[in-house]
């Protein structure tokens, strides 16, 4: 079955985020902008031929080892792919690029074949705001971003595993360790 690894935000940053959901949805006068039934996030790792099982095992390790993480959202971007999505793009960091390098090292060493996008090196780390999206309302969901849109910093302190279509949280655990100086 298709299951992702995610990082999941502290409160405010989710609050700040799905404030942005609502305003979205209101701007394109859809209700189905593809984000509501899961928390925001990032995904650090997407495969379509992943066990609940191996899913938790590799959301335990990577939770064990990691430390909350900084994360500031500078910009708004899209993926122009037929799907069309526009998403808040992180600042990439050490740490970031670090955390989803060790997520792919854990996945690969139990077997877990990772989808292309989500390769380290290939990897562009997003947290979508509004999908599936036609060119017009790529357009109309970025400018209004545009306009509402403060950048954010916050805190990823969770990792969870997700089933995708329908989605469905799997487990979700706190970051272990404790925050670095």
């Amino acid at each position: 079955m298709h299951r992702v690894i995610m990082l999941t935000f502290d409160d405010v940053t989710e609050g700040a985020i799905r404030g942005l959901w609502a305003d979205l949805a209101a701007t394109l006068g859809r209700t189905d902008i593809g984000m509501a039934e899961i928390r925001p996030h990032v995904t650090l790792l997407s495969s379509r031929q992943m066990s609940a099982e191996v899913s938790a095992e590799i959301r335990q390790a990577v939770a064990m080892h990691t430390a909350p993480i900084e994360l500031y959202f500078e910009s708004v971007s899209a993926f122009l792919s037929p799907e069309g999505v526009v998403f808040l793009s992180p600042v990439v960091t050490t740490e970031l690029l670090a955390l989803q390098r060790a997520t792919a090292a854990a996945a690969a060493g139990l077997g877990v074949e990772i989808e292309d996008y989500y390769r380290p090196g290939s990897w562009v780390p997003h947290c979508t705001l509004a999908w599936p999206l036609s060119s017009a309302d790529i357009g109309r969901a970025t400018a209004r971003c545009h306009a509402v849109f403060s950048p954010l910093r916050g805190h990823a302190v969770a990792v969870a595993g997700i089933a995708v279509q329908p989605a469905s949280l799997l487990d979700e655990g706190r970051i272990a360790l404790e925050q670095r100086s």
